[in-house]
């Protein structure tokens, strides 16, 4: 049986995932991130994701001393695949660029899981009151699992490809 047409399904699909994670990314600045804290009697009010990365560039920039930890700044560099990404929907830049390297895109995620593990457990920078309350992490977080699907497709598609190019020339 030959698994060629199923190869040629992997481009299209890592073009639709990369849309489909750029929406959840543009979501997450929308969403409601984190809480401030509680400050006597008065609860605390949910951030907006596009506060949250502004507010964390400008001290990334001003004050890097100030963010305690070198993984909070890795997991705020790596919102440039999603500025990169916004890029490609202008024609002029599309084909100039390719897609990050699934390793890198794991890397990635497994950095932005332990930011959120560390930032947002009960005794840790801010108690999280809920998913559905404060849904723009885990959308964010989504949105970089997606973007690591679709170069997983992409790269196996392109593996795909080579692999049927390969068997034609040898039969």
């Amino acid at each position: 049986m030959d698994a060629r047409p199923l190869k040629h399904l992997a481009v299209p699909w890592a073009w639709l995932l990369r849309r489909l994670a750029l929406l959840l990314w543009l979501a997450s600045l929308i969403l409601p991130t984190l809480p401030t804290p509680d400050i006597g009697n008065l609860p605390g009010t949910p951030l907006r994701g596009a506060y949250l990365f502004a507010k964390s560039v400008v001290m990334a920039l001003y004050l890097p001393q100030s963010i305690g930890y070198p993984l909070h700044l890795l997991s705020l560099a790596s919102n440039v695949v999603f500025l990169r990404e916004l890029l490609t929907l202008v024609p002029r830049w599309r084909q100039r660029f390719g897609l990050w390297s699934p390793w890198l895109l794991a890397a990635m995620v497994f950095v932005n899981v332990y930011v959120g593990v560390r930032t947002l457990r009960p005794d840790g920078q801010v108690p999280l009151p809920g998913l559905l309350s404060q849904p723009g992490y885990f959308v964010w977080l989504a949105a970089f699992g997606l973007m690591w699907a679709a170069a997983f497709a992409a790269t196996a598609g392109a593996h795909g490809h080579a692999d049927a190019d390969r068997q034609r020339r040898q039969a």
